[in-house]
Parts: structure tokens; sequence; C-alpha cells
């Protein structure tokens, strides 16, 4: 199945099996959810009738765990069938499938879809479409509306995120440390004015409860939590990228 898809982000399609495609799409995000329409071309007809099917789809994208997510929706398609006698038609699809992200640029999953073409004879023709998707993000996968394409910072984030109810389930993490973030701030001011030693081990900690914060939904605290561990370690690489990703967020430069 070729995929032509429309959205906040390109991302293009491969597709193994009956039909045989691939193509590219564009996705709408809302938090966690992605609503993509795409549209494409295939060879097959083995068990999905048209031989050289033209297809669009809407689909909504549902995350189930931290790397899975399912699929569900519907499309059209039309086209030429070959083998047999020739036939052209026009049709319905429902589409049922499974995406798991392999890396942060790329997901592997399955698709079923059963069918139904009327030929332009009259006749109905019910058929299945069904194999394994393979889709590449060009600019990494998205995250509540925002491309997750930080090297290892992006992941972490990413994760951070989707383990967002476990750490809500904490509330104020920065207190399990016995100190507030407003203290925390206060102490890294102080260090602006008097240059400190490098404080490795703070850094990560900072670091750390950024991630919490932002994966609690709380931005200005993840912004502090980050400014703070560069103030302990100003080559905190991954530190530096998080608080641009959420000055982005914020609607900062």
């Amino acid at each position: 199945m070729l995929v032509l898809l429309v959205s906040s982000q390109v991302a293009y399609e491969g597709f193994l099996g009956d039909p045989i495609g691939g193509g590219v799409r564009y996705s709408f995000y809302y938090d966690s959810l992605s609503l993509a329409f795409r549209g494409g071309v295939g060879i097959g007809g083995f068990l999905s009738y048209l031989n050289l099917p033209v297809m669009g789809d809407v689909v909504l994208n549902v995350p189930v765990r931290e790397e899975i997510k399912v699929y569900m929706g519907g499309g059209v398609l039309t086209g030429f069938r070959f083998f047999g006698g020739f036939d052209a038609g026009i049709g319905l699809r429902v589409l049922l499938g499974s995406e798991f992200t392999a890396t942060d640029k790329l997901g592997l999953g399955f698709e079923f879809a059963p069918l139904v073409v009327k030929s332009f004879s009259g006749k109905a023709h019910p058929g299945v479409a069904f194999g394994i998707r393979a889709v590449y993000y060009p600019e990494g996968r998205h995250e509540g509306g925002e491309n997750v394409t930080l090297t290892g910072t992006g992941d972490e984030m990413e994760s951070a995120k989707s383990t967002g109810t476990d750490q809500r389930g904490r509330k104020d993490v920065s207190r399990g440390n016995g100190k507030s973030i407003k203290t925390r701030s206060s102490e890294s001011q102080k260090g602006t004015t008097s240059r400190q030693p490098i404080d490795e081990a703070a850094a990560d900690r900072e670091y750390k409860l950024g991630l919490q914060a932002y994966a609690s939904g709380d931005l200005q605290k993840a912004k502090l939590h980050f400014q703070a561990a560069l103030r302990y370690n100003p080559n905190h690489e991954k530190a530096r990228m998080a608080l641009e990703k959420v000055k982005r967020q914020l609607g900062e430069r």
C-alpha cells in the first residue's frame, strides 16, 4: 500500500503484504493522540481484489503503552483489476492496526483492513488488505505536538511524559529531597555571582527533577530545574537541550 498522509508532520510509509506499496502522510496531534490523513497507491489483489488500488484514509492513533500504539479508521479506494478479466471499481474499507516504536524515527506494525469493492459492472466484491507496515518520521516522532528529535534528551523527555501519571502520583518531586524548587533556584542564582565548582551529581539530580516536572505538565518548574542543572554544570548538554525544548513550548526564545 502506498500512502500519502497530510498532518503537522510528514511521515513516509511502506507496506508489505496485499497490496505492496509505500508513501507519505501528514498528522495532527492532540496530547498523545494523533489524527492522520493518508492516501496512496499499491500493487496486489490476491485478497484485496483490486490489482492497482488508489486509497485515501483517515486514521486515529491511540497509545496503549510507552512504545506501542493502536490505530483505527476508515477510507475509500478505487482502481483497476487486470487478472481474471479487466475490471474497475470503487469501495470502502475499515482499518485496524498497531505500531511499535523501533527508534525515534522509525515505527513498525501490522495492519488489517476488511473492504468491499463495487465494480463498475454493478457487482460487489468483498476482500481484505493486510500486512506489515513501516513508518519513517524524518523529523522524529511527535509528543504532545512537539517533534521528538533530541538525541537522548528527546527520548528521555518523551519517556518521562509518557509516565506522567506515575510522576503525578508523587506530586511535588522536589520535596523528596528536602528542598523546594524556590530554594534550589535561589541557591543556583547565588552561584551566578560567585563561581562555583562543577557539581555533576547535583546537575544530574536537577535534570532528572526537570524531567519529572515536565512529565507532570509543569513546564515552569521543569524550566527552573533545567536552569539549575546548567548552573551546577554549564556543560550539561542534555539539560541545555531540554531547556531549549521547554522554552519553545512556553513560547520563549
